[in-house]
Parts: structure tokens; sequence; C-alpha cells
């Protein structure tokens, strides 16, 4: 079950976050917030509801208003896996491509 300091820990990081990006203080309503995070925290971890809530603030939602999060949430979770998963994939490629280069370049100096 989530603790209530859980949930009030991903409050203060959703009212950060959205400082950060607008610019002023959050004016929502606390009660009903801590509501959404305490029922995000029984479908995943901290650390991914961080995630979470870091990654809307990243796409593009005007205003990134609380009330579409909270019917949200389990969407932008699915997105951030994706999105993390094809960061992990391009980095191996990446990594792949950059040792068959170097192979391919050893082979031509000699």
């Amino acid at each position: 079950m989530a603790s209530k300091s859980e949930s009030l820990d991903l409050m203060r990081l959703w009212y950060s976050c959205w400082e950060q990006k607008y610019g002023k203080e959050y004016n929502g309503n606390s009660h009903a917030d801590q509501w959404i995070f305490i029922d995000m925290l029984r479908d995943m971890s901290i650390g991914e509801a961080q995630q979470v809530i870091k990654y809307y603030f990243q796409v593009q939602n005007p205003g990134h208003p609380m009330t579409w999060f909270r019917y949200h949430y389990h969407e932008l979770y699915e997105q951030w896996q994706d999105v993390e998963a094809d960061r992990q994939m391009r980095r191996r490629l990446q990594q792949q491509t950059l040792a068959r280069l170097r192979a391919h370049e050893a082979s031509n100096d000699k």
C-alpha cells in the first residue's frame, strides 16, 4: 500500500515540475491531487511514478492538467517505457556501429 509520505513526495515533484515548466506556482486541489498519486502508487513503484511525472512534463500537452494526467497516467507509463526501450536500443546499435567502424578501420590500416 502506498504511504502518505510517498504520495506527498510525488506531489512535491509535480509542483516542482510545474513551476519549472510554467514559472509560477501550481494552483490546484492538493487534497484531491494526493489521491491521484496514491492510486498511481498502487499501480507502480515510486521510482516509476516519478519518471512518469517527469515524462509528462516533457511531452506537449498545453497546461499539463492534473485531470488529464489522472485518467491517462497508465498510457504515459507505457509511452515512457517504449521511449526508454527505444533509447536503450539506439544506444546499443550506436555502440555496435562504432565497434564495426573501428574494426573496419583497423583492418584497412594493415
